[in-house]
């Protein structure tokens, strides 16, 4: 669990970081993202990496406890023409 929100909380700050230096490099350019913009850039560099962890450990989890060998089981034996007996 505290390997999980040390990720998270290395996640957040590189987010932060990342959309810092994202602002300043438009800034430099005479562009303003604004309030939304810099909002957007934020929410996009946090959540596809969270979305990313929490599958990954869903994989995980998945895969150390069989779920992924039982489901593929029940579909081996399956005719390919769902009419025939």
């Amino acid at each position: 669990m505290k390997v999980w929100l040390g990720g998270g909380a290395a996640i957040l700050v590189l987010a932060v970081l990342v959309t810092w230096l994202i602002e300043s490099i438009f800034a430099s350019d005479g562009i303003q993202l604004g309030t939304h913009g810099t909002i957007a850039v934020f929410l996009c560099l946090l959540i596809i990496p969270a979305l990313t962890m929490g599958l990954m450990r869903l994989a995980h989890e998945s895969d150390a406890k069989g779920f992924d060998k039982a489901a593929s089981e029940g579909f081996e034996n399956q005719p390919a023409d769902p009419k025939e007996p």
